[in-house]
């Protein structure tokens, strides 16, 4: 586990920001997504590149909510964002996030997949961000965002033992602080 943790930070921090490298972005943090929390859930079922019918959005990677404990953050996802699949995002832009491409993402959330999406981002969101993510949850979305160092903390923490739930916890634990 610590060599295919340690693995993961050297490719997420040789990545280099910007369009050219969007999708080597995206299949680090696949890979990193998969790392931490597969074992989270009973089958770990993902899909990488999901269109819609419409075609007009694309999801960089869904995976199957099917949670091993009945009583996790996943479960309450679930239950409390009828969240059936996860959609997760990935940007690879050198700045951090502003509220229009943080908002970008609550267009994949829909009714028959959940009102739940998690961002990978390089550097986090800025404080515009910050407000449309709380208008959000306080319309019964839940967004969350991770930025690299998060990841990187995430990863190292998940090898020495520790549970990278606990950082989705605490997200969401800071907007819930705000209502």
């Amino acid at each position: 586990m610590k060599f295919e943790g340690e693995n993961l930070i050297a490719k997420l921090e040789k990545c280099l920001p910007g369009e050219k490298n969007w999708s080597e972005y995206e299949s680090i943090g696949v890979n990193i997504f998969r790392f931490l929390f597969k074992d989270n859930f009973k089958k770990y079922l993902s899909e990488e590149q999901i269109e819609n019918n419409l075609k007009n959005h694309r999801r960089d990677l869904l995976v199957n909510n099917n949670p091993s404990d009945l009583t996790s953050f996943w479960s309450d996802t679930k239950r409390n964002y009828n969240c059936s699949a996860i959609i997760i995002d990935f940007k690879n832009y050198s700045g951090k996030l502003n509220s229009t491409n943080f908002f970008s993402v609550s267009k994949y959330t829909k009714k028959n997949v959940g009102d739940f999406a998690i961002v990978f981002s390089r550097k986090g969101i800025d404080k515009t961000a910050k407000i449309e993510q709380s208008e959000l949850f306080g319309n019964g979305k839940l967004l969350l965002e991770f930025s690299d160092s998060e990841l990187i903390e995430m990863i190292r923490e998940k090898i020495i033992g520790k549970d990278p739930i606990d950082r989705l916890e605490s997200k969401k634990f800071e907007l819930v602080k705000k209502y």
